[in-house]
């Protein structure tokens, strides 16, 4: 009498797919059972193949030259290529744990077309996918590879620029008895920066909304950018009350400096107005094109933080307490951009931090080191 769980497995794999119950109570009759404990190896890569396996129960794993390339399943056939030719096993069998086996000799196996034309099949199956498996990985490389050769390019000319900056700083800073404005540097740097952010957006295979430029969800984003600022601002109020009370050199002075004269207006203003600018350049572009060109862990991480340290650097001229809230103000309006996509968020909190900072607090002064 034939084990029916047993026939039942042989008739649903897919090398005996089509065969009649008595060929396949022929094959039966020939099969032993056969157990290999958690570690053993049912096949060995490079040895010659005598038998076929079919799977009961268990789990076992592909391994290639000491790589895990595959997991098989119960009811799965093993070994079957050595249908085809003698060639030796192409691959190791794992157990992984205590696993159970049909074992069918090759020797004993009967000639069927059958059979022969369902290993064609699946070889043809199998090919396919791989072929279309190898086809969207080339893609996504190919595309990974475009990239960051477009990435590298903005970076290149960033640091071209950061580099230039560093130098015509240096040399104000030498000679600033001679050099009494230092706007001839600062006004050309930022406007080239800008042309520059405005080349790799217009010059990109990507669409404007890869670089936050997008006015989806604008007012959720509004909404957030300003509610996640209110905590900042409440911060910076008790922090100029703290200098105020606790540290000498702000005794007297008032927490909220409100002058309503254009002269002590402009420069908060001028910098409210230029916000969305400097977020262009710092979020939009830098830290896109910087997140893009990195691989593996923490990309976003790391794209806020070095994307700072370059936006920081042109401030640095400044002023270095200056450099170091634009850092600190950054990783902020950083993680703002990421989160949401867009440049509305960070560009409103900007604008709200850089405002209330500079002109009501009266810490604009304390930037310019005065």
């Amino acid at each position: 009498m034939i084990d029916q769980e047993k026939f039942n497995l042989l008739k649903a794999n897919y090398l005996f797919e089509n065969l009649p119950d008595e060929q396949l109570e022929q094959i039966l009759s020939i099969t032993q059972d056969i157990t290999i404990p958690k570690g053993e190896l049912l096949l060995r890569e490079g040895e010659v193949g005598e038998d076929i396996y079919v799977l009961i129960s268990g789990k076992v794993s592909v391994v290639k030259q000491e790589h895990q390339v595959a997991s098989l399943h119960p009811g799965e056939v093993i070994g079957e290529m050595s249908l085809i030719d003698n060639s030796p096993r192409s691959a190791s069998i794992l157990v992984l744990e205590e696993s159970k086996f049909l074992k069918i000799p090759l020797a004993k196996l009967p000639t069927l077309t059958q059979i022969t034309q369902n290993i064609s099949k699946q070889l043809t199956k199998r090919l396919r996918n791989t072929t279309e498996s190898t086809v969207q990985a080339l893609q996504a490389e190919l595309e990974g590879a475009k990239l960051r050769v477009e990435m590298g390019g903005f970076l290149f000319r960033i640091l071209l620029v950061l580099a230039g900056w560093i130098f015509a700083s240096t040399m104000v800073i030498k000679y600033e008895r001679v050099i009494k404005n230092s706007s001839f540097i600062s006004i050309p740097a930022i406007f080239l920066i800008f042309l520059i952010s405005i080349y790799q957006v217009k010059s990109s295979a990507y669409p404007r909304s890869y670089y936050g430029l997008t006015l989806d969800k604008w007012k959720k984003n509004l909404w957030e950018g300003s509610f996640f600022t209110l905590p900042l601002l409440i911060g910076g109020t008790l922090l100029k009350w703290v200098l105020v009370n606790q540290v000498p050199l702000f005794k007297n002075q008032p927490i909220f400096s409100l002058n309503f004269t254009l002269q002590s207006l402009l420069p908060p203003m001028i910098y409210v107005l230029f916000t969305p600018l400097q977020e262009f350049i710092a979020r939009s572009v830098t830290q896109t094109c910087v997140k893009f060109s990195l691989s593996g862990k923490h990309t976003v991480f790391w794209s806020i933080i070095l994307s700072n340290l370059i936006f920081a650097g042109f401030h640095v001229f400044l002023s270095p307490i200056f450099a170091i809230a634009s850092f600190v103000g950054g990783l902020f309006w950083g993680w703002l951009y990421a989160r949401q996509g867009s440049l509305v968020g960070c560009s409103v909190s900007h604008a709200l931090i850089g405002g209330y900072f500079l002109s009501a607090l009266g810490f604009g002064a304390i930037f310019r080191g005065q």
